[in-house]
């Protein structure tokens, strides 16, 4: 690409053009034209000259940039198997194939598939550390756990106002506290003070600053010890009280949040970003039900109940299978009544909604060695209308298995209304 005006006209002219990078166009109209720009030009162009690459690698460029991005987003899909991954990316407004990459990552004894894409940056952990990975500039950093941790859960959130990202990590015990990292502070994990004594149940959702999870929270009462004879603090066995918690990512201050009315613990059920609200949904039947938070502060719950063109799987077999399967992940909502072109049943996943058109998409929760095809199913329940987008490419993930002599089975993920972004992990580091 050439942003010079004109046309050089002698050899001097292209000599002192390659040698200070410069053009007869105002910075601020070349860096306009680079914002518009795919990330795969803009990464190529960083060669061009020291000025291109200053402008390309300035925050403040950065930050424009996934502000541009976001009226583009993508459907990351995702096959792994065991250190294997390999990623697709469709253009969400059209699911037409965009681009295929492939990473490696250290063999692990247990992977916890805990993950989600935030503004282009994909989380996900490991038994004992935490990974992170920019599809866009393909750069992974991984993050060791806190010491003493055990049968932790991390969320990554992005601070909009500090521009900074964290993770914040949970354990599974009530007596434990969180602890929070702040991504290229050079700090260590910190223990988060007045922090409320609860636990984490399932996957968060990251919303506009705020990270969202369920949890049960300790009821304490005000008591006197016997054997000191002073008052203190006593946490009473069977007092938990399940809730939606909310972390300010930049305050670090935590918000619990009353269930909305009439939920059950027998539903499967998650939480998803409707219209930019957190929202629970939960599987009835033939039927997909929210409950869309509206208010925080007044804690104000909307319902809104979808009818499935397909019939779901019985409640309790799903349960199990997903336990089995997908280790942690037993919220997701698993549907078992679509056929594939051989007459098979299989099994998809509601793996997230698109914020452009408000569809709901599914993806098949595995793929075998001898599936030819694979689909990505989008409802919208609005205008009750399912699309049936055959995924381009698949022949890539049947060279992916044959290359990692993967017999038997690959795990499918989705990262709806993903990004692009130039976020570099390069200069990350942190203490072990």
């Amino acid at each position: 690409m050439g942003l010079k005006l004109g046309v050089m006209k002698n050899k001097e002219d292209k000599k002192n053009y390659e040698k200070d990078g410069e053009c007869d166009i105002p910075h601020d109209l070349m860096r306009e034209i680079l914002l518009r720009l795919p990330a795969k030009s803009l990464l190529r162009f960083r060669c061009v000259s020291k000025l291109w690459f200053s402008t390309t690698t300035d925050p403040s460029f950065i930050n424009l940039f996934a502000t541009q991005s976001s009226t583009r987003p993508y459907l990351e899909l995702c096959f792994t198997k065991e250190d294997n991954w390999l990623f697709f990316s469709l253009a969400q407004k059209s699911l037409s194939h965009h681009h295929m990459d492939h990473i490696t990552l250290p063999k692990e004894d247990r992977f916890i598939n805990d993950f989600e894409s935030i503004l282009g940056l994909i989380s996900f952990q490991y038994l004992n550390y935490f990974v992170i990975w920019n599809p866009t500039i393909r750069q992974h950093v991984t993050i060791p756990k806190p010491k003493d941790s055990w049968h932790t859960r991390s969320y990554l959130g992005y601070d909009p106002i500090g521009d900074t990202y964290k993770l914040l990590c949970m354990s599974n015990t009530s007596d434990s506290r969180p602890q929070v990292l702040t991504l290229g502070a050079q700090e260590s994990w910190r223990l988060i003070k007045n922090s409320p004594m609860h636990y984490q149940t399932n996957n968060g959702k990251y919303i506009n600053g705020f990270i969202f999870y369920e949890a049960y929270l300790r009821y304490e009462y005000y008591g006197t010890l016997v054997d000191r004879g002073c008052p203190s603090y006593i946490y009473r066995e069977g007092l938990d009280r399940k809730t939606i918690m909310r972390f300010d990512v930049r305050s670090e201050e935590f918000k619990p949040i009353q269930m909305p009315p009439h939920f059950s613990h027998k539903t499967r059920h998650a939480l998803v970003n409707y219209e930019g609200k957190v929202a629970r949904i939960c599987q009835e039947s033939s039927f997909i039900i929210l409950w869309i938070l509206e208010d925080v502060d007044k804690e104000k719950w909307s319902y809104k109940e979808f009818h499935v063109p397909f019939p779901p799987e019985d409640p309790i077999e799903a349960y199990d299978y997903s336990i089995n399967i997908l280790s942690q992940q037993n919220e997701n909502y698993i549907l078992n009544g679509i056929h594939d072109d051989t007459g098979e049943l299989v099994k998809y996943i509601l793996s997230g909604i698109n914020d452009d058109t408000g569809e709901f998409i599914f993806i098949p929760l595995t793929m075998w060695c001898g599936d030819k095809e694979a689909y990505v199913f989008c409802y919208d329940p609005k205008k009750k209308y399912t699309r049936k987008i055959r995924f381009e490419g698949t022949g890539y993930v049947d060279n992916f298995k044959r290359g990692y002599k993967l017999k038997h089975w690959v795990f499918a993920y989705c990262f709806p209304n993903h990004i692009e972004s130039l976020v570099s992990l390069n200069n990350l580091t942190f203490p072990h």
